[in-house]
């Protein structure tokens, strides 16, 4: 699946990574974080 949001200001990606980790480790689930602009990767 693949969702787009916006942040309000900057927010480094390693601070993204980290606060989503937590959430997905709740659930067993695991994520990949990439540029909007990056091409769709399978």
């Amino acid at each position: 699946m693949r969702i787009d949001f916006v942040t309000e200001g900057t927010v480094p990606v390693e601070r993204l990574r980290s606060e989503f980790l937590e959430v997905a480790a709740q659930f067993g689930m695991r994520f990949v974080l990439w540029d909007s602009k990056a091409p769709y990767r399978r």
